[in-house]
């Protein structure tokens, strides 16, 4: 496999179950050694790089079942600042700016006292999302941002991909929905279980050829037009008899 993520570029990572897509995150994020080839950071191998610089260069949002913290929503954003402070330093007040800013960019200031375990998983991965960001990261990973998620709050989390992609983050998300690739408009890296993936733009990709190859079931994709005039597919499994 041979890809490269541009700033500002969305990717989203599609494919069954057991496939890779999760230790294609960990050999990106350096925490596996690729096979054959290198991971790049930099213009530098990303194994020759310290963890405290990769981490200052690449935000993680894990799934949200990952995550548990009896703390307050302000602290836990705080915490993502550690990859720019010494061994003994304390958040000052250039992290609690950065923390503020943060707050008010994804609009989640009123949760700043509340405890994050008592949050709903659409907020506790809001949150999630801004305890990456003020590691100021170059290049975002998201391991299924929308999973367990209502469609209220897949869609603001999309909003939120598509706002850091204009400020020239880039973001690297898996999903099992086909779907959002499409209303995203992103490049596609789609996995098969015996086969090479494939890799470009969304409507090129996701194809009901390919995706029935992918998940060995009858898909359809629709195309329809919105009542602007633009053009949306969307993706309807196949029951059949």
């Amino acid at each position: 496999m041979n890809f490269t993520v541009t700033s500002g570029e969305v990717i989203s990572l599609l494919g069954p179950n057991g496939v890779g897509k999760t230790t294609l995150l960990r050999t990106i994020m350096g925490f596996l050694k690729p096979l054959n080839g290198i991971v790049s950071l930099d213009d530098r191998n990303i194994l020759s790089l310290p963890r405290k610089y990769i981490a200052s260069r690449i935000g993680y949002v894990p799934q949200i079942n990952q995550h548990s913290f009896s703390l307050s929503v302000e602290d836990v954003i705080i915490l993502g600042r550690l990859s720019h402070l010494g061994i003994f330093a304390h958040p000052g007040y250039k992290d609690m700016q950065i923390a503020e800013e943060t707050l008010k960019v994804l609009n989640i200031e009123s949760l700043r006292h509340k405890i994050f375990n008592n949050l709903s998983g659409g907020e506790q991965q809001i949150v999630m999302i801004a305890r990456a960001l003020v590691q100021k990261p170059m290049f975002l990973i998201m391991d299924e941002p929308t999973s367990n998620l209502d469609f209220g709050n897949q869609i603001r989390i999309l909003k939120i991909i598509k706002h850091l992609a204009k400020c020239g983050i880039s973001v690297l998300f898996t999903t099992h929905l086909p779907d959002q690739a499409f209303l995203c408009e992103v490049k596609v890296i789609l996995f098969y279980k015996n086969a090479e993936p494939e890799i470009g733009k969304a409507a090129d990709v996701l194809t009901e050829h390919n995706l029935q190859r992918a998940y060995g079931a009858a898909i359809k994709v629709i195309t329809q037009k919105n009542d602007d005039g633009s053009i949306l597919k969307t993706c309807v499994p196949m029951m059949g008899e």
